[in-house]
């Protein structure tokens, strides 16, 4: 897995946030956290380093849920310096009730998503991480219980984009959720490893007639 490449620990700034280029609105440094900028609205940050490889993950904390449906946090890999706004990304959302968050995979088209796969059901509280990594044209989704392991929430195929370049970046929606500890890199190989085995049985579900 890659490390944590900013933790938020500084005095309150932004948006935008040191190391931080604002896409939309922008996300904010707030009690040594990061939040969203503007009230009901996306607001989209991109770590400003570029990663020269197609094979890569981005991670964070969700340390606050809003407390309201329909509230989102993406984790984005999108290509260049997201002028066009396409690539991936993962779609956290928050609803009402236990056991009702969803996470989703999406492809991004000049910042218009299309959902890649079922929608996967996942509750999330206060503390737990959110993960999304491509390995090749693989996508996966990751959950975090507090300090337990990363485990795969979903995996799907789909090839439009393999970026030579490639920015990580994230959007939280309105000013209610709060995020912390963002990684973004590389993959590893530990992680790969992971996901070919996921692949692998996925793939043989599907010879199956599953």
């Amino acid at each position: 897995s890659t490390p944590v490449v900013d933790n938020f620990g500084r005095a309150n700034e932004g948006p935008p946030m040191t190391g931080w280029v604002d896409v939309v609105s922008g996300c904010k440094v707030v009690s040594n956290a990061c939040q969203g900028n503007a009230a009901a609205t996306d607001n989209i940050s991109r770590f400003n380093t570029t990663y020269s490889n197609t094979n890569f993950e981005g991670f964070l904390t969700l340390t606050t849920k809003a407390g309201s449906a329909g509230y989102t946090t993406k984790i984005y890999g999108l290509k260049g310096s997201w002028a066009t706004l396409d690539g991936y990304g993962v779609v956290f959302t928050e609803n009402t009730g236990a056991g009702n968050d969803t996470v989703e995979i999406a492809r991004y088209d000049a910042g218009t998503a299309t959902i890649l796969g079922p929608t996967a059901t996942q509750e999330f509280a206060a503390g737990d991480g959110l993960g999304y990594s491509k390995n090749g044209s693989t996508h996966t989704s990751w959950y975090k219980s507090g300090s337990a392991a990363w485990t795969a929430v979903a995996s799907t195929v789909e090839s439009t984009y393999n970026n030579a370049t490639t920015q990580i970046g994230i959007d939280v929606f309105g000013t209610g959720e709060v995020v912390d500890d963002f990684g973004a890199g590389v993959l590893g190989a530990t992680l790969n490893q992971i996901e070919r085995k996921i692949l692998r049985g996925v793939l043989r579900g599907v010879g199956r007639g599953r």
